[in-house]
């Protein structure tokens, strides 16, 4: 996924602050470090040299993006699945069976989005891979 933005510091010889706005197609993602947030600050790869106050063009891995879907999308639900089947299984052994599927499948989906929370941050930096207009 591509993105422009600004440096507006280096930190070092290989690494930016490149101030980005926010796309409506990152949703809650925070793939790239960004959230909720209009406007933000991230530390990018700077392997081509950019300089502070020109505009750049960041690239974040699609294999970051599509860990950063599968993480919000696919983990609570999965675990939605599991919890009513242990529900189930319980339920069998205890009390009533389907009520302890709705418990469990609500207690493991509560679960997975503390995992979302807790797991949902950049594990590569963006990188820089243009300068769209030198400072």
């Amino acid at each position: 996924m591509k993105v422009a933005g600004k440096v507006v510091k280096l930190l070092s010889a290989n690494l930016a602050q490149v101030q980005i706005v926010h796309m409506e197609a990152c949703g809650n993602c925070s793939a790239c470090g960004m959230g909720k947030v209009e406007e933000n600050l991230v530390e990018a790869s700077n392997q081509i040299g950019a300089v502070e106050g020109a505009q750049v063009e960041l690239e974040v891995p699609s294999k970051i993006v599509f860990k950063g879907a599968m993480l919000v999308f696919v983990l609570p639900l999965v675990l939605f699945f599991l919890g009513y089947l242990v529900g189930l299984f319980i339920g069998k052994r205890l009390v009533n069976s389907e009520a302890a599927g709705i418990v469990g499948a609500v207690v493991f989906f509560v679960g997975g989005l503390f995992l979302v929370k807790c797991f949902d941050s950049p594990a590569k930096k963006p990188e820089i891979i243009g300068i769209i207009n030198p400072a």
